[in-house]
């Protein structure tokens, strides 16, 4: 691995911790909008369980969280407004590289 490649990847990991926590923020600032406070609870809880099953090497747990993270990424850019779409589709991107991580680990 290059030190160009290792750079790329922390700054791309800094993007999705950026994502996280401003749909931490969004459960909290929007509840009276219900629909895009649970997309957001979703958003974090799926991304932290994802960022546990690459800790632990668990492809089947990827995959698991990976899809309900593509989905409510997904719904969250939809359903917010103006530069709030800004940080949803990191999430997202998240979520395809966790849905292909079993095939990535194989040998």
């Amino acid at each position: 691995m290059t030190i160009l490649t290792l750079l790329l990847a922390v700054l791309l990991a800094a993007f999705i911790f950026a994502a996280t926590l401003f749909s931490a923020s969004q459960v909290y600032f929007s509840w009276n909008r219900r629909w895009i406070s649970l997309t957001h609870a979703l958003s974090v809880f799926a991304t932290l369980v994802g960022m546990a099953a690459l800790h632990f090497g668990s492809g089947a747990l990827s995959v698991v969280a990976g899809l309900p993270l593509l989905a409510s990424s997904s719904a969250a850019f939809f359903l917010e407004k103006r530069w709030n779409r800004v940080l949803p589709p990191f999430q997202a991107g998240f979520a395809a590289v966790l849905l292909m991580y079993p095939a990535l680990v194989a040998e």
